[in-house]
């Protein structure tokens, strides 16, 4: 990420020194872009989400969702015993 930045006055539009790199070190332009934007996000060059970040962010929104199940599940489960003593107590006509 460092040598696109390095090359970058060298190459003026940056994709220029994304493609000249890539090659180099036997990757896709595209790959090589993108780490180039995650590491400006990592540094605090560029504004947005930092991978620390979405990483804490997809745990916690995993835990919730977890959560919303057991909270859910006994729920659901107490509705199921309900809805099968209904069908068990109906009196015989």
């Amino acid at each position: 990420m460092r040598t696109v930045q390095d090359h970058e006055a060298e190459h003026p539009p940056r994709w220029a020194a994304v493609i000249s790199i890539a090659g180099k070190i036997g990757r896709t332009a595209q790959t090589l872009n993108g780490w180039v934007k995650k590491a400006e996000l990592d540094s605090g060059r560029k504004p947005g989400l930092t991978t620390d970040m979405a990483t804490k962010l997809k745990a916690l929104e995993r835990e919730n969702r977890e959560l919303d199940v057991t909270a859910i599940d006994p729920l659901f489960s107490q509705i199921q015993v309900s809805r099968q003593q209904l069908v068990f107590e109906r009196p015989a006509s």
